[in-house]
């Protein structure tokens, strides 16, 4: 893996933010001690993988302008640069994937199938016995360019079992520690969710090309843009995986692996100008104010669906 992205030195990190040695915060002091040195052995393994040099950020030692760093700490896995902080967190999307609220997701009315052919059910918010369940006769999806995971979780709180993939591995192992996170979290809502949700590796188009035909009944794309516009807001949320994420380079070549696994149907994010991924015009489409769903409905199946 390249030492620089973009025009940033890739340094990996342990955050070391405390003092040790005062009486009165001894045992507190000795369990962040030990959290420091787990946080440390994991650094240093993907620093050895990535050929990345390996910092400890302290007061004295903070991050450095020319940097991106991936920090470990007891608080999970980060990505810093420029006085920004990006680490994944699906606890503040609850509020959106509530039972009632998922409904309203432009994505999910892209993803929509009929009755006859929906076998997922929606999830609970009961503690009782749906707590964790698994759904092994659901609909299964692949999000084919997974990012930080944030697509995929809507999908997991329709009742869909997702399927993630993420090529660059820096981004994959920030999703990984989120998904990691919501599991081992509080959240019952939340731990429901990813508890159906599974991490691939690598590229996704290896993996579309090897699937038993239909294995997924949706795949979702949403490949970067090169001539994406957005907002001041979105650009800061966004920016620092920029850093890593590089436009998709062969859309033809995406697309055509999605078509080949012979899903029910291919649901893609794309701006709301965009032309079409890989020049396909698709069955359908479902458009809001800056992006749109294009859905395209392969020949083998019958549902159209509806566009808007």
């Amino acid at each position: 893996m390249s030492g620089l992205c973009g025009h940033k030195k890739l340094t990996v990190a342990v955050r070391r933010d405390f003092l040790c040695g005062g009486r009165a915060e001894e045992e507190d002091s000795r369990e962040k001690e030990e959290a420091y040195f787990a946080a440390r052995e994991r650094a240093e393994f993907y620093a050895g993988i990535w050929g990345a040099p390996l910092v400890t950020l302290t007061a004295q030692r903070p991050a450095r302008p020319d940097e991106l760093i991936v920090e470990f700490s007891e608080e999970g896995v980060a990505l810093l640069a420029d006085g920004m902080r990006n680490q994944g967190d699906f606890e503040r999307f609850l509020g959106r994937l509530r039972p009632g609220c998922w409904e309203r997701e432009m994505l999910i009315k892209a993803a929509r199938f009929r009755k006859k052919e929906q076998t997922a059910e929606p999830l609970s918010e009961s503690p009782g016995k749906d707590k964790e369940r698994p759904r092994p006769n659901g609909l299964r999806a692949l999000d084919a360019t997974a990012g930080m995971g944030e697509d995929a979780l809507i999908l997991a709180a329709a009742g869909f079992t997702v399927e993630l993939a993420e090529q660059d591995p820096i981004i994959h192992l920030l999703l990984e520690d989120s998904i990691t996170r919501a599991r081992e979290g509080e959240e019952i809502y939340l731990r429901q969710m990813v508890s159906g949700m599974r991490l691939l590796e690598g590229n996704s188009i290896p993996w579309m090309r090897a699937a038993q035909p239909g294995y997924w009944d949706l795949i979702y794309l949403d490949p970067m843009f090169p001539e994406r516009k957005k907002s001041a807001l979105v650009k800061k949320k966004f920016q620092l995986l920029h850093y890593l994420e590089r436009p998709a380079t062969d859309e033809q070549e995406l697309l055509q692996a999605a078509l080949s696994a012979r899903p029910k149907k291919i649901v893609i994010k794309r701006p709301l100008k965009g032309p079409d991924l890989g020049g396909q015009r698709p069955s359908y489409r479902i458009r809001g104010k800056a992006i749109r769903y294009d859905v395209i409905v392969p020949s083998h199946c019958s549902d159209r669906g509806e566009g808007v």
